[in-house]
């Protein structure tokens, strides 16, 4: 079987004790490098509205929320901002923000993946004139293998610790995309552009699905078909998964999600329900688009949540700042917050000339 190109998530799933197949974005198809830039630059144009960061009142700017801004410890650059000036494999580390313990100089201990390691690995390539091939790979130990598809992953994750939109997995490469500005004129400005970057203020954005985190679990799912038109697919065969009361999870193939009518003394479980592993079902399904088997593709990952890497070149370093869906969690396993990333070029690492 093959496995089909992984197109960029458009949509974002209903957040909810249930999951329904109408939540699931379509499948695309292949496209030329130029127009799966267009319809990236289309998702992130959808989600501009939720990065602003000031509004005009009477015309006086104000700054609402976080008034420092992470990126300014470098002006921006007014003359010289190519995309290409990127180019080349860095590491860095981050500040955990909320973590109470300190270093001997006082600041905020590094943010550590589960094997203790700190890094960040970005690595920036060029693949045609007008776009770049960038990745990012979090940690230095590698990804936990995925070998069973009934099973939940990462292997041993409990459904409480599930979440829609994944966190940052250690060992996981996720494949970035960057959109450049001026895609929608005539001629698209080339990353080697001086000014490619000038109306951004010099910021490089990129941007990769937080699905990624399953690149290696949802091929390995099935492909079952959802009732009898054989029009739609997922990995359970069955229009969606609920959980009940009493902390079980089943499908369902009806319109209704509701287990347990309100007032009901007692639940009843639909008939044609099957009680499935919370944690893997939940999971496949808003993690994993499955296709028509008989195409020969595998279910892909995607699940429509967009992680952001804002970058600025400061000398020999990059200065990052990770926003949009950006998930860190800590050992504890809640939610945190880090700082600036500072990247330092790897030895080993070429610049594009």
């Amino acid at each position: 079987m093959k496995r089909p190109s992984r197109e960029r998530p458009h949509l974002r799933p209903h957040e909810s004790s249930t999951h329904d197949l109408n939540h699931r974005p379509p499948r695309a198809q292949r496209s030329p490098t130029t127009c799966r830039a267009l319809r990236r630059a289309q998702t992130v144009a959808l989600a501009l509205p939720a990065l602003a960061f000031a509004c005009a009142v009477d015309g006086e700017p104000e700054r609402l929320g976080f008034t420092d801004d992470p990126l300014a410890a470098t002006p921006p650059s007014a003359v010289v901002a190519r995309p290409v000036d990127f180019v080349g494999r860095w590491r860095g580390s981050a500040p955990d923000l909320l973590e109470l313990a300190l270093d001997a100089d006082g600041a905020p201990l590094p943010y550590e993946f589960p094997s203790g390691s700190s890094d960040f690995t970005l690595e920036i390539g060029v693949e045609s004139d007008f776009a770049l091939q960038p990745s990012l790979t979090f940690g230095a130990a590698p990804a936990p293998e995925a070998t069973d598809p009934m099973l939940s992953y990462p292997p041993g994750a409990a459904f409480g610790e599930y979440v829609s939109n994944p966190p940052a997995l250690e060992g996981a490469q996720y494949d970035l995309w960057y959109v450049p500005f001026g895609l929608f004129e005539a001629e698209p400005r080339s990353i080697w552009d001086d000014r490619a970057l000038a109306d951004a203020g010099g910021v490089l954005r990129l941007y990769y699905a937080t699905a990624d985190a399953y690149e290696a679990w949802c091929p390995l799912q099935p492909s079952l078909p959802v009732g009898t038109d054989g029009e739609a697919y997922n990995c359970l065969g069955a229009r969606g998964v609920a959980r009940a009361v009493g902390g079980g999870c089943y499908t369902y193939d009806d319109e209704s999600t509701a287990f347990y009518p309100p007032g009901a003394g007692e639940g009843i479980i639909p008939a044609p329900a099957r009680e499935v592993d919370c944690a893997r079902a939940f999971a496949c399904l808003e993690q994993c688009a499955c296709p028509d088997p008989e195409s020969g593709d595998l279910c892909v990952a995607r699940n429509g949540y967009v992680g952001e890497l804002w970058l600025r070149r400061a000398g020999d370093e990059l200065i990052g700042v990770f926003a949009g869906d950006a998930t860190f969690f800590n050992p504890r396993g809640g939610r945190t917050q880090i700082g600036q990333v500072r990247f330092q070029r790897s030895p080993d690492s070429l610049s594009a000339r």
